[in-house]
């Protein structure tokens, strides 16, 4: 199956309201920014990127973060990533004018394609470097940001109105946990949980952030089913050629929404029945104030034991190894304490890594 080619010739773009309309223009800016040297910063890193943007080729290579293996680099088409950005743009019914604020790094495929909806929509794109606590002008007013959960969690827990200025908001790169989704919904916030990976170009499904669990809706032109394994599979042709097989679970709902349970390689089986690590860590945290994570272990009796992984020096009271939220095949068999979770760049949990981690604490 061939990508569908999208016939877009760059018209532009604005940068903290500075317009750039022709590649020269665009170009002389970009060399100015690496002329400072400070080739660490995220402008000179936006730089290098739009220079790839307006080369002759019509890939780019993107890496992927590691949060499932070891990160690797993928060769995607240009026109894949506009034909995503149009989606984007539909869906959200952004208009010209309006402002992004580019608040994750555009070494991964977040923040590319931040800058590519902007160029494409004719958004203004407002820098900034980096931070775990974006927003620093309370008084900007954003029509479209896109933040990892960490982010989220760190914005409202200096300020419950930070996201006040924001029109939507949409969160990806990670579990939303339960109890940042209720501080969520409790501020009234008009944000949206992502579905995606590197090979998808950011997300191809997105489901509004309820005090309901609501299901993911795909996107236009994207197609979904499910493999013999139940996991979810992904017809996109104007973003990836070939059939996308994930290591996702999920439940379908119709022909365009799904619930996502988990991924397929984080399947505890215990005494022959399988439990969803993503799905306990939801029940846990009405109990649990801190970060944690669910994982198994392998076990003599049960073929393998849930056992619960707490981040920092907090303590579970003693004994206390029974949770009334779980059901019985969920219970936890052991806690373990780390005062630190492995995590990619962008701040996801390296589970396996903290498997091995573990591994060593029960030997």
């Amino acid at each position: 199956m061939s990508v569908q080619v999208y016939d877009y010739a760059f018209s532009g773009i604005t940068i903290n309201g500075v317009r750039y309309q022709t590649k020269t223009s665009l170009l002389a800016w970009c060399a100015s920014i690496k002329s400072l040297g400070q080739d660490d910063s995220e402008r000179y890193q936006l730089a290098l990127f739009l220079e790839s943007w307006l080369d002759a080729s019509s890939t780019l290579q993107l890496q992927t973060s590691g949060s499932t293996g070891a990160p690797k680099i993928v060769t995607v088409n240009k026109s894949a990533m506009v034909a995503s950005a149009k989606r984007t743009l539909r869906f959200f019914d952004l208009q010209l004018g309006g402002v992004a604020l580019l608040a994750l790094s555009v070494r991964y495929v977040a923040g590319k394609m931040m800058v590519v909806r902007a160029m494409v929509g004719g958004l203004n794109l407002v820098l900034d470097e980096i931070s775990l606590r974006p927003l620093k002008d309370s008084a900007l007013k954003v029509d479209f940001l896109a933040l990892v959960p960490a982010q989220v969690e760190a914005c409202l827990t200096d300020d419950e109105l930070a996201f006040a200025n924001v029109k939507t908001l949409i969160i990806g790169g990670g579990v939303i946990s339960p109890m940042l989704r209720n501080k969520i919904v409790a501020c009234g916030l008009n944000a949206w949980e992502t579905y995606g990976m590197t090979e998808t170009l950011s997300h191809i499904a997105l489901r509004k952030i309820d005090a309901v669990m609501l299901p993911f809706q795909v996107l236009d032109g994207i197609s979904i089913a499910v493999d013999d394994r139940g996991c979810l599979t992904v017809d996109a042709p104007s973003i990836y050629p070939h059939l996308l097989v994930t290591n996702d679970l999920v439940e379908l709902q119709g022909v365009s929404q799904f619930y996502w349970l988990g991924r397929i390689d984080s399947v505890i089986n215990t005494g022959g029945v399988k439990v969803y690590p993503e799905r306990i860590e939801q029940k846990l945290a009405s109990v649990l104030s801190t970060n944690y994570c669910v994982l198994g272990l392998p076990d003599e009796r049960w073929g393998q034991k849930v056992v619960l992984v707490i981040e920092g020096a907090s303590k579970v009271e003693d004994g206390f190894h029974s949770f009334p939220e779980l059901n019985r095949f969920e219970q936890i068999k052991h806690i373990f304490y780390v005062s630190e979770f492995p995590r990619t760049a962008t701040g996801k949990i390296q589970r396996q890594a903290l498997l091995s981690l573990v591994s060593t604490q029960s030997h």
